[in-house]
């Protein structure tokens, strides 16, 4: 006898039918003008989003958040943004009498069923594109939002009305936490690490500065000087290409100078 699915196999609510492959990896459906979110989805990614959230937990001293709030601890919390779901999940650890939402654009968050009874039961996931729509809440629905690492998805000229959403479903004492980094290309050219992979220790002595008593100090490599005419680096193509993925979306690539 064979079971038939709660949810059909063609409902948007599917795990399998948010994404769409692109080059190989996992990118959510949306049209970029809908929802400019260019990062794919799968697992390494997730993976790294997650030693982010143990990486700013060990920086509040295993604090959800850097300072204290005024209404500590919270009763209901908005994580907008969630992701996977970390941060949710480990505020609602710490504060075992508040409830939270975590919204995100797509289902990519920790089953629920995998967690401890108390915790599950207070946690609720919402899915929606906050930049195109209002969020699904009430006015002074929550005292405590936290918003982290979703400026690679949000354009600059969507801050102000995300921001309006945000102080609309917060109570009037409500607090926002809000923490971003600048988009950094994160590859180091090939002048650089290659000399530094062709070192060996039997060889620094050859490599240290002049002068100097210590033979485990490196003499860093210099950028190669580009005869005129010659194309760039294969570098310098890459970071533009990286840069450019944000910009043709309208992304700043320095939120943190907006706030």
């Amino acid at each position: 006898m064979s079971i038939r699915p709660t949810v059909p196999l063609n409902d948007p609510r599917r795990k399998d039918c948010q994404f769409v492959e692109k080059h190989g990896r996992k990118h959510h459906k949306h049209p970029p003008g809908k929802a400019p979110y260019p990062i794919s989805y799968d697992r390494d990614v997730l993976d790294s989003d997650a030693i982010d959230h143990y990486l700013w937990r060990s920086l509040f001293d295993g604090r959800p958040t850097m300072i204290a709030t005024p209404n500590d601890p919270p009763r209901r919390v908005l994580d907008l943004g969630c992701g996977v779901g970390m941060w949710t999940i480990d505020a609602a650890r710490k504060w075992p009498d508040a409830t939270f939402v975590g919204f995100d654009l797509v289902n990519v968050q920790f089953p629920l069923n995998h967690l401890e009874s108390h915790v599950a039961r207070r946690i609720t996931w919402e899915h929606g594109n906050c930049l195109s729509n209002k969020l699904p809440f009430e006015d002074d629905t929550f005292d405590l939002v936290n918003i982290t690492h979703i400026s690679k998805g949000v354009p600059e000229h969507k801050w102000t009305s995300l921001f309006e959403e945000v102080r609309r479903v917060m109570q009037p004492d409500g607090f926002v936490q809000v923490l971003e980094e600048d988009i950094i290309f994160p590859v180091l050219p090939r002048w650089f690490t290659e000399p530094l992979r062709a070192s060996s220790p039997s060889s620094n002595a050859a490599n240290t500065r002049p002068g100097s008593n210590d033979s485990s100090t490196l003499v860093l490599p210099s950028p190669p000087a580009t005869p005129l005419g010659k194309s760039l680096h294969e570098h310098v193509l890459l970071e533009y290409l990286f840069k450019s993925v944000f910009e043709s979306r309208f992304i700043n690539l320095k939120p943190t100078g907006l706030f």
